[in-house]
């Protein structure tokens, strides 16, 4: 038996009330909102929808292992220097990870 008539393939026509294929009498631009400047918008049935949703970019954050292999020593001496307080560390559960700024700043307090 088949539903909605002859050809129904489970797919809503092109003309249907729940997905209109284009606006009529609207011209573009007419009561649009820039989507850049909008976080959310109302759809007018209670439903917030989220639009250019942006996360913060985080901070370049290096392991142990790659300031050891930037800094050409062992994995040792960038714990000795994490202990001595010459680099920042960040815990990520129980991970140490590195700010590559205070990377930088190590290798600009050495150039000196």
């Amino acid at each position: 038996m088949s539903r909605g008539g002859a050809g129904w393939q489970g797919l809503a026509g092109p003309g249907s009330a729940s997905q209109p294929a284009e606006r009529i009498g609207v011209s573009p631009g007419v009561g649009a909102v820039p989507v850049g400047t909008v976080s959310t918008a109302s759809t007018g049935r209670g439903a917030p929808v989220v639009r250019n949703l942006v996360r913060p970019v985080a901070p370049p954050m290096l392991t142990v292992r790659e300031v050891a292999e930037e800094l050409a020593v062992c994995r040792a001496t960038v714990y000795a220097l994490l202990e001595r307080g010459e680099l920042e560390r960040v815990w990520v559960g129980r991970s140490i990870r590195i700010p590559a700024a205070s990377l930088d700043a190590l290798l600009a307090r050495g150039a000196r």
